[in-house]
């Protein structure tokens, strides 16, 4: 059972070989983090591997050991604990505050250690994060002949840079056009950034039109937005989403 708002390189095979050799109920593929971990699902491991304790989000987080959102079950397991739930609580519960506290409690729960890059991407600033990481090479890892990336690309000319253009420390997708200046960014397919206008540190997605005169700092711009009007967007100090309409929008 996997989670899809998270950026990681993991061998599943591996996993399954953890989950096979310890003989578990539940394999929880954990890792450490660098940020507060009230956010996350904290876990306590035994010298042994196995997990001794599942806290979902807690307000006083017990170390910085967290639970990645990549689960592997015994099939029959997990249909027995949801039962065995359903049975106490007429209902199935919470998966994070119901769920695996029950298992931990009750069944072989072991870990499988993630030590290389992880990121949630589940607020508009770890995404943005997570895009900037790239940029600076400490993030996740996109040109590594032994991890292609399976999936659909639009088919697109190469993208084009005008002789007036400036794009420095960035990263420019097929079928973008850019005639102003583009510094430490990401554009996603088909992004037009016209003469005059700027973009430092954002992420620009698929299709947005960025006008003449227009300056984003520290910006994501939706799918299809046309950012227009001469004005400057974002600041320095925090992340600022537009929507599709060219408009801030509510960060929730």
């Amino acid at each position: 059972v996997l989670s899809a708002d998270h950026v990681y390189t993991l061998d599943f095979l591996e996993v399954m070989a953890t989950h096979t050799t310890s003989d578990a109920d539940l394999t929880v593929v954990t890792t450490r983090v660098d940020e507060d971990p009230s956010s996350f699902s904290v876990v306590q491991v035994d010298d042994s591997g196995r997990v001794t304790d599942f806290d979902y989000k807690p307000d006083e987080p017990q170390g910085n050991l967290v639970a990645a959102e990549v689960f592997l079950y015994r099939a029959q397991t997990l249909l027995d604990a949801l039962d065995e739930l359903g049975g106490k609580t007429g209902g199935l519960g919470d998966y994070g505050e119901d769920l695996l506290p029950h298992l931990v409690s009750t069944r072989l729960v072991v870990e499988h250690r993630l030590d290389g890059y992880w990121r949630d991407l589940g607020t508009i600033d770890s995404y943005w994060r997570a895009h900037m990481e790239i940029l600076d090479g400490n993030g996740a890892t996109l040109d590594d002949p032994a991890w292609p990336i399976w999936t659909a690309q639009p088919q697109l000319v190469p993208a084009r840079i005008e002789p007036e253009a400036s794009v420095r420390g960035s990263m420019v997708s097929s079928g973008s056009r850019v005639s102003g200046s583009v510094e430490h960014s990401i554009l996603g397919p088909a992004v037009v950034v016209e003469e005059g206008a700027s973009v430092v540190d954002s992420v620009v997605l698929h299709g947005a039109h960025i006008g003449p005169g227009v300056e984003l700092v520290r910006c994501v711009v939706a799918t299809g937005a046309r950012v227009v009007g001469g004005t400057r967007r974002g600041s320095e100090d925090r992340v600022t989403l537009i929507g599709p309409d060219g408009t801030i929008t509510d960060r929730a």
